[in-house]
C-alpha cells in the first residue's frame, strides 16, 4: 500500500521531469542548428566583403592609373 502510494505521488514528478529534460534536449539541438547556420552566413558574408574589398582595391587603382595616364597627357 505504501508503495503503491508512493508511486503514484512520485510518477507525475518522473513524467514531468523526464518531460522538461526532452525540451531542454530539444532547444539544444534547435540551438546547435542556428549556431552551425550563423556560422556559415557569417563565412558567406566575410566571403563576399573581401571580394568587395578586392574589387574596391582594384577599382580605386584603375581610376589612380587613368588620372596619371590623363595627367601625362599633353593638354591642347
Amino acid at each position: 500500500m505504501v508503495a503503491e502510494a508512493l508511486y503514484l505521488f512520485t510518477k507525475p514528478i518522473v513524467n514531468a521531469v523526464d518531460a522538461r529534460e526532452k525540451r531542454i534536449a530539444a532547444e539544444l539541438a534547435d540551438a546547435s542548428v542556428k549556431k552551425t547556420e550563423a556560422q556559415k552566413e557569417r563565412d558567406e558574408f566575410q566571403h563576399k566583403n573581401e571580394a568587395f574589398d578586392q574589387q574596391r582595391a582594384a577599382l580605386l587603382s584603375k581610376a589612380a592609373d587613368d588620372a596619371n595616364v590623363e595627367r601625362q597627357r599633353p593638354s591642347r
